[in-house]
């Protein structure tokens, strides 16, 4: 069995990642933690006394009753480090925009904004900073905009995941009233301008984009082993991992295929052993081509897709929302599998669905189609180390470009799977992780707030909930 070549992976294990601001002031990261609503903090501040030496006032902080110190902070790394939000009912001297200059006596003028996180989190009790007051800053600049964090010291063997998932939907909840949550979005990189699109742009492959500015990464692209026109398609592997599981979510994102790419789209489908195809769009809107029809009609003949492949469509079925198609891809050798694809025929020409329901459900079915490998010990020799599992085949999905409702559909499954396993869920960061494999994933702001209101809705409604939690079997 011929298997599709997976590139190294440049991108650090997890969701937190250090990007540029949209305007490229500084770089930032954000550390993810268990989180509260800044404003529900209690913290306390014993006073604080100026420090005529450096000109800043030294304060000390007593965590709250929750364990919050009740403001966040933002910068390092070369920029300012800046009190960015004060928990609004607690007794702190501090205010927005004060200059933090050191914590604990440890000067952060050269701290990246992980050390900082990590000096906070790694407090016993009380917390003492030096701050210089009113530092220039403008909270209301769009472009300042953060996920928000509060730092909780976490202790070692402390377990807080329910507490914390719990916390980052209210979080969700806050951030999408108040108009923040898509603010935050709108500061993300739409591509990462280090990764280059190179083989892409070859003469050979120009006219195998459906769309010219919408690219895969050199480094994460998947390549064909005997691809009828070469080793090049417009499709990415993205790989999403559940923290504090064996579980990683795999995806192989793409365009939906030219009339002249079928071949190489099949062709991946059986490199890869991927068993399931999630269709987002339907073959037309507003009279232009948004896919083209790579599958043949039930009764018909078989589809020859290459000259070794062969597509059969077994069965079709309308559940309403979506179309559920049974089919066969068969190699000349004899080998043959059953390809189940699930085209979503709900979305709109413009838009979002009406129905966040129906696509829960959609995103539930296509995650409980995943064909998983059992898991074997891989182990001979007990004193051995266990071998690195192997990837589960991925789950094939594409739109019209590959990177709009592909990345929600992305986004939602791993938000539903981090909830299911009570993990806290950022899509702020998921969305960062899916860009730095593939650009542009989760087009615009209206399919992330979409995506964030139908997570917040299946949350609600107990719709994240394991069986093992609701007690089916």
């Amino acid at each position: 069995m011929t298997s599709l070549s997976r590139p190294r992976r440049s991108r650090s294990r997890g969701y937190v990642d250090a990007s540029d601001d949209v305007d490229g002031d500084f770089l930032e990261r954000v550390l993810r933690i268990p989180l509260s609503y800044v404003d529900e903090s209690e913290s306390g501040s014993d006073g604080a006394e100026t420090n005529e030496s450096n000109g800043g006032v030294r304060i000390r902080l007593e965590p709250g009753a929750d364990g919050l110190f009740g403001f966040n902070v933002r910068g390092g790394g070369g920029a300012p480090v800046l009190v960015s939000r004060v928990a609004s009912r607690t007794r702190l001297k501090l205010q927005e925009g004060d200059q933090v200059i050191s914590i604990n006596g440890t000067d952060v003028d050269e701290l990246t904004h992980e050390q900082v996180v990590q000096l906070i989190r790694n407090t016993r009790g009380p917390l003492t900073l030096v701050v210089k007051p009113n530092a220039v800053y403008a909270p209301e600049d769009p472009g300042a905009e953060e996920p928000e964090a509060c730092f909780v010291p976490f202790y070692e063997g402390q377990s807080a995941e329910g507490d914390a998932l719990e916390q980052s939907i209210l979080l969700l909840g806050d951030g999408l009233a108040s108009g923040n949550a898509l603010k935050q979005y709108e500061t993300l990189l739409r591509r990462l301008p280090d990764e280059p699109t190179n083989v892409s742009k070859l003469p050979n492959n120009l006219n195998k984009n459906r769309y010219r500015d919408i690219a895969p990464y050199d480094s994460t692209r998947v390549i064909l082993k005997n691809g009828p026109t070469g080793d090049y398609i417009n499709a990415s592997y993205i790989n999403m991992e559940i923290p504090n599981s064996d579980m990683v979510l795999t995806y192989i994102a793409t365009q939906g295929p030219l009339s002249t790419t079928v071949g190489d789209f099949w062709q991946m489908v059986w490199e890869s052993e991927s068993s399931l195809v999630v269709m987002l769009t339907v073959l037309t809107e507003r009279g232009r081509a948004k896919c083209h029809q790579y599958w043949p009609k039930v009764g018909n003949t078989p589809l020859k897709a290459t000259n070794s492949l062969t597509i059969l469509t077994i069965s079709e079925q309308n559940h309403g929302h979506y179309v559920r198609r049974e089919m066969t891809i068969k190699e000349n050798t004899g080998a043959c599998r059953n390809i189940t694809q699930l085209q979503y025929t709900a979305w709109p020409d413009h838009g979002v669905p009406d129905d966040a329901a129906a696509f829960i459900s959609f995103t539930q079915l296509c995650a409980e189609l995943r064909k998983r490998r059992p898991l074997i010990p891989t182990v001979v020799d007990p004193e051995e180390v266990e071998e690195e599992r192997e990837l589960d085949p991925p789950m094939i999905v594409h739109c019209s470009a590959g990177v709009g409702r592909t990345g929600a559909l992305i986004l939602c499954e791993t938000a539903l799977a981090l909830a299911a396993r009570r993990q806290p869920l950022y899509p702020l960061d998921l969305v960062r992780h899916m860009r730095a494999q593939r650009p542009m994933c989760i087009q615009n702001a209206s399919q992330y707030k979409f995506v964030c209101e139908s997570i917040q809705t299946a949350y609600n409604q107990g719709l994240t909930k394991t069986s093992s939690e609701t007690g089916s079997n």
